[in-house]
């Protein structure tokens, strides 16, 4: 569902609640809760339980929203950022 290298991939991520959505060029890849507990452990597996991503998508803060880029230790560009509040 990626596109080669040098092209641009389309990603979508739709977060209402508990429930995540990501889509990668229109294609769903994920569907879950935030609450579930293969999501917890997925996610101290790979950050640990002390990290602030693990707090952040595992303890849900309510107040405030972190929003993250990652381009696993190479060049990446992004473009066409858009975030908007869903209703």
């Amino acid at each position: 569902m990626t596109r080669p290298v040098g092209e641009f991939n389309h990603l979508r991520l739709v977060v209402r609640g508990d429930r995540i959505e990501h889509w990668i060029n229109g294609e769903k890849v994920v569907d879950a809760s935030l609450k579930s507990p293969e999501v917890a452990q997925g996610v101290a597996k790979r950050w640990g339980e002390d990290s602030p991503v693990y707090k952040m998508l595992v303890e849900q803060p309510r107040k405030s929203c972190q929003i993250s880029l990652q381009n696993h230790d190479d060049v990446a560009w992004f473009k066409n950022i858009k975030i908007r509040r869903l209703q």
